[in-house]
């Protein structure tokens, strides 16, 4: 019996994806598998997958081939494939401790935990969650809505596979930002979650860091970067479509009117090159079934999260949707 599958989506990853096998190999949990899912790699990374599956053979090995699907169905092929009892994720430039899914697991079992969350290690800092211990997922899911306090990273859970049973909490669509899209539903889903407070997890930004500077850099990249931007509104109709509207008015609402707005104002105000302030408008009302700019203006100002230490939302408050725009765009051109 498989206790638990690592579920890892690679694209073009192969300078990073032997330190990440390394420390998945290196795991005293024995029942575990290694789910690689190949998700349209041009470099070599097949030929890494293969290496490593001949040179463990005391380790089960799955590898999945498929086409560029994003990273959302990579992950998604990697639940399909897998046999374990509990899902895990993992980047293919990330790495974890030796002991890191033995613990996970034990917390679950110990705990009857739905979810296990752990601690990671970043730029040689810690990022962990301000809760601890076992906690109802629902008053999670409320305080993800209303102050966005959970950390969302999916790579940072231990998941019981019954979660992913039944309509997909992973979108379809080609997104990167899969986190978004899968993280309330996960936790809707769940009974309880596990703060695992513990660092078992590093998180690179090596790859990370190259891949965000030649997004915001090259022009020729802006349409792909114009085209990611636009997927995050469909996080709200995919959020509504896995609850219900129903259950958002009846048990989560204001604090799900905080987190849509919350997109919003990053969706109209953050620069993105050759996305203009009316073609936002046009997608928003496309996407979200508002009527015009008034609508969607009075429906940020409304419903803004209370959060005051963000300058962007105060911002809004005081100039509107519109002026906020206009002035990050103009602070970025001056960057530039």
């Amino acid at each position: 019996m498989i206790d638990v599958s690592v579920c890892i989506s690679v694209h073009n990853t192969a300078d990073f994806l032997p330190r990440c096998l390394d420390s998945v190999c290196a795991q005293t949990l024995k029942s575990l598998e290694i789910v690689l899912v190949n998700n349209g790699s041009t470099d070599n990374s097949e030929e890494v997958m293969r290496q490593y599956a001949e040179n463990h053979p005391d380790r089960k090995f799955v590898i999945v081939i498929q086409e560029d699907r994003g990273l959302s169905q990579g992950r998604q092929s990697g639940v399909n494939n897998a046999s374990g009892r509990y899902i895990a994720f993992l980047d293919a430039d990330d790495y974890v401790a030796p002991t890191a899914y033995e613990k996970m697991l034990q917390a679950a079992e110990e705990n009857n935990a739905d979810i296990v969350q752990i601690q990671t290690y970043r730029e040689n800092r810690v990022l962990s969650s301000k809760n601890s211990g076992l906690c109802d997922s629902h008053q999670i899911l409320k305080e993800y809505f209303e102050w966005d306090q959970s950390t969302k990273m999916l790579w940072l859970k231990l998941y019981k596979r019954e979660l992913f049973e039944g309509k997909p909490v992973l979108s379809d669509l080609y997104v990167n930002n899969e986190d978004g899209f899968a993280w309330p539903c996960l936790l809707y889903k769940a009974k309880n979650i596990f703060f695992l407070n513990e660092p078992l997890h590093t998180y690179s930004t090596d790859n990370e860091h190259a891949v965000m500077h030649s997004l915001f850099t090259q022009k020729a990249l802006a349409s792909k970067l114009k085209e990611n931007r636009k997927k995050i509104l469909h996080i709200i109709p995919h959020i509504e479509g896995y609850m219900g509207k129903d259950v958002l008015d009846s048990d989560f609402q204001p604090c799900f009117n905080h987190l849509k707005d919350d997109i919003l104002i990053k969706f109209l105000t953050t620069y993105v090159y050759g996305f203009s302030f009316k073609e936002r408008i046009d997608e928003v009302k496309a996407v979200l079934g508002f009527s015009s700019f008034a609508e969607i203006n009075d429906f940020v100002k409304n419903n803004l999260p209370t959060d005051e230490d963000n300058k962007v939302y105060r911002l809004v408050k005081h100039l509107g949707v519109r002026n906020v725009y206009y002035l990050m765009k103009i602070r970025n051109i001056i960057k530039q």
